[in-house]
């Protein structure tokens, strides 16, 4: 560790100041790009339940026009169908729009599975409620109540998640915002003045004391028992720095002699002069390859996403198997019941065959 004196230096005029900022930018990382609210909307129509349901409301209402305009069968009542069905569609693309995410690299709709099958038994139980309440004899609102409440909670999960979600995303930011007006001292004009993090430029003088938190990469200029804890980009909590070429360390991340942002100071004091701020700082980069990776589809994820969607369909096709076999039995062993009876029986094999599905996508 090197114990150099600090020199003095008289830093940039405010001229400069202002020429580095204009040529290098504010010390500021860019937040990824938000997506428009069309963008947002369009991307939910990749989700499968989406467009299986917006070919039901199409057949829907094109059958329920066929019917009125032709006269072949009576339509009193049978604008509940498309009526249902449209709404269903709606409550669909408001929880996909609110809980989705298109990945356009994965080619990939990622939504929680538990919205995803709640919608899908939302669908069902619409066709059960409607065939109940138009051809099984059930009158008012009675074969509705369980889709009313299927709905409502679904649409009350989504809300509540997304409420905190964006909750969390604005103390986030208030975060990032207090942490860029943090105070850094800096020799401008040849005095030591104090100006905030986002304001330091690419030629300033800073100077750190223990505890404090680099504000942008530099080069020390002069050190005094330097530590520092650079575990935010190399995992390390202790590494010395110094200004003596003697004490570099050639198997070191960084240059002996370099601050990054984002680091903090554990122990000693210096005086360096940046040389890069925000995006092109090292953390800056990281940020940036970290929102790029998000999005590629490296040959593990493909495997794991194959694996994922192999166990996912697994899983439907046995939950399918699971209702028309217990629907088999039912009919073979009790004969000649009534069409409630089959409905309840149905609903038994419905629910066995959720947990079937809950369970393989929790294990997903």
């Amino acid at each position: 560790m090197s114990t150099t004196t600090l020199h003095h230096h008289k830093g940039l005029t405010t001229a400069q100041v202002l020429e580095s900022r204009q040529r290098y930018g504010e010390n500021r990382l860019t937040p990824p790009r938000e997506k428009s609210i069309w963008e947002k909307v369009r991307d939910c129509m990749h989700f499968w339940l989406l467009r299986l349901e917006l070919g039901i409301v199409v057949l829907a209402v094109s059958g329920y026009a066929f019917l009125a305009v032709s006269g072949a069968y009576p339509t009193a009542g049978l604008w509940a169908v498309p009526a249902l069905f449209g709404t269903l569609f709606v409550l669909t693309y408001t929880v996909a729009y609110m809980g989705g995410k298109w990945n356009a690299e994965l080619r990939e709709f990622s939504i929680d599975p538990l919205f995803t099958i709640l919608l899908f038994i939302l669908l069902l139980s619409g066709g059960i409620a409607l065939y109940n309440g138009l051809l099984g004899g059930v009158e008012g609102w009675t074969p509705y109540l369980e889709l009313i409440g299927i709905a409502a909670a679904v649409l009350l999960a989504t809300i509540v998640a997304h409420v905190l979600e964006t909750q969390n995303e604005k103390t986030f930011q208030s975060l990032n915002e207090v942490n860029d007006d943090t105070l850094v001292k800096v020799i401008r004009n040849d005095n030591v003045t104090q100006v905030k993090r986002h304001e330091v430029v690419v030629g300033d003088v800073i100077l750190l004391e223990t505890g404090e938190e680099v504000p942008a990469d530099a080069e020390l200029l002069s050190s005094m028992s330097l530590l520092m804890n650079e575990s935010s980009l190399t995992g390390e909590p202790q590494c010395a720095k110094t200004t003596d070429p003697t004490l570099f360390d050639p198997d070191a991340t960084y240059p002996s002699n370099h601050i990054m942002k984002g680091c903090t100071v554990m122990e000693g004091d210096c005086e360096a002069r940046v040389f890069a701020v925000g995006d092109a700082t090292a953390s800056g980069k990281v940020f940036k390859a970290a929102q790029v990776q998000d999005q590629e589809a490296t040959p593990l994820t493909k495997k794991l996403t194959e694996l994922a969607n192999l166990i996912t369909m697994t899983s439907y096709v046995l939950a399918v198997l699971i209702v028309l076999g217990r629907l088999v039995r039912h009919t073979l062993h009790i004969p000649g019941t009534d069409d409630w009876e089959v409905m309840t029986y149905l609903g038994g094999a419905l629910l066995t065959a959720l947990g079937v599905i809950v369970y393989a996508d929790r294990k997903m």
